[in-house]
């Protein structure tokens, strides 16, 4: 599978430390990782290149850890498993808690090296999305204070950030923030946002003549078929592609090599259902990972919030639904014999894979899940040359400390 798999830009050591965190285990800390890294590279963990391609590339390294090692694995799965099962099934059993409250302190820095000497950035950042009567969001403390401002709740972002570097010297040194959120958990068998309109996003040669390949195109005329079309699509997606852990692919790049990570997937996800006369559009959350209620997460060169899923509408007849394809990546859908310790392990994955798998094809992911914004990438101007500007990229870390006060999973 690795020989599939584009070449990126090359990562050191603490880079690749530093993706690991951010995509496979944002509940560790880099000192763990670092040490299950070196029990990796004892075993057939690719080395890093020397000379003119020194380093590690991130796309194998990354995909080889989660495909080949426990530690990178199954950990992060066993972390929430049962807590998993136990939910999925209180909701087909209808014997969930009424609500759920969570307070989430989110921090942002920008990173010492993103922005050069006299340069400001402006930057979206993604928070927990306001939405009435589903999921009930209070910003209850902000420092820098003047920044609430540019707090959109029901877009659940602070709308274009000003951070400026001085001197060397970035201003403001970081952004927290501390949010109680509420949720009616009774509605996550039912829960859709409003219904979308269709968009003028221009269409994709590649994806339309993969929909005739499979004998899945045209507009789909009728409401009533709607959720059917989508489901033979996500029926030919998993019988076409397969998932791997990082690189930000296109949908072009995925029909060629038959694979890409969850954003790519959900992207493409949504170029198909536009190209069947639907409106489709990617949304955002964070999964929480908790353990004992609480967690600690680390996400170096991001903003979090990477939990990518599709809405959809037909709009004459306004029936929509969601599909969540990060099951791509999970439970049996990508567990070995080489990332898991037993066939036991194996088999509880399929098992829970597959019921999760028919929940998320219409349903959010129901355990600890917070809905956010969608935000734009960060752009940047130098300050004595205004040509000089553009799209900024991994410029800064985010960190979440959440609590869990009200409702079991």
């Amino acid at each position: 599978m690795s020989g599939r798999l584009p070449l990126l830009r090359r990562a050191s050591r603490t880079q690749l430390i530093e993706l690991i965190q951010r995509r496979l285990a944002p509940f560790s800390s880099s000192a763990a990782l670092e040490q299950a890294l070196k029990v990796a590279e004892a075993g057939d963990f690719p080395q890093p290149g020397q000379g003119e391609v020194e380093g590690y590339d991130p796309v194998v390294s990354l995909h080889h850890l989660a495909s080949c090692f426990p530690d990178f694995f199954e950990s992060g799965e066993l972390r929430v498993l049962d807590d998993e099962a136990t939910q999925l099934g209180a909701i087909q059993g209808q014997r969930l808690d009424p609500s759920r409250t969570y307070r989430v302190k989110q921090t942002v820095s920008v990173r010492p090296d993103a922005l050069r000497s006299d340069s400001g950035l402006s930057l979206w950042v993604p928070v927990p999305r306001h939405v009435p009567g589903f999921q009930e969001v209070s910003l209850t403390e902000l420092s820098p204070p003047a920044f609430r401002r540019f707090y959109l709740p029901e877009a659940g972002l602070l709308y274009a950030v000003p951070w400026l570097c001085r001197s060397g010297v970035v201003v403001p040194s970081s952004l927290e923030m501390h949010f109680v959120v509420q949720q009616d958990v009774s509605r996550l068998s039912s829960w859709n946002d409003a219904p979308l309109a269709p968009t003028d996003a221009p269409g994709s040669t590649g994806v339309r003549g993969w929909l005739e390949t499979a004998g899945l195109g045209g507009d789909i005329a009728a409401g009533d078929v709607a959720s059917q079309r989508v489901q033979q699509i996500v029926d030919a997606m998993e019988a076409d592609f397969e998932a791997t852990v990082h690189g930000a692919f296109s949908c072009e790049a995925l029909i060629a090599m038959k694979l890409g990570n969850g954003e790519t997937l959900s992207q493409f996800l949504v170029t198909a259902l536009r190209e069947v006369g639907l409106a489709a559009q990617l949304a955002s959350g964070q999964r929480l990972y908790l353990q004992g209620g609480e967690a600690q997460l680390c996400f170096p060169g991001s903003l979090a919030y990477e939990h990518r899923f599709v809405r959809w509408t037909h709009p004459a007849s306004s029936i929509g639904g969601i599909v969540d394809l990060s099951y791509f990546q999970r439970w049996g859908f990508w567990a070995t014999d080489r990332n898991t310790s037993s066939d036991a392990v194996r088999e509880r994955m399929r098992v829970h894979g597959n019921a999760y798998r028919h929940w998320l094809r219409e349903h959010l992911y129901p355990l600890d899940f917070l809905l956010a914004g969608l935000a734009p990438k960060a752009r940047y101007r130098d300050l004595g040359d205004a040509a000089i500007e553009g799209v900024l990229e991994d410029a800064v870390d985010t960190r979440l400390a959440v609590q869990r006060c009200g409702g079991a999973p």
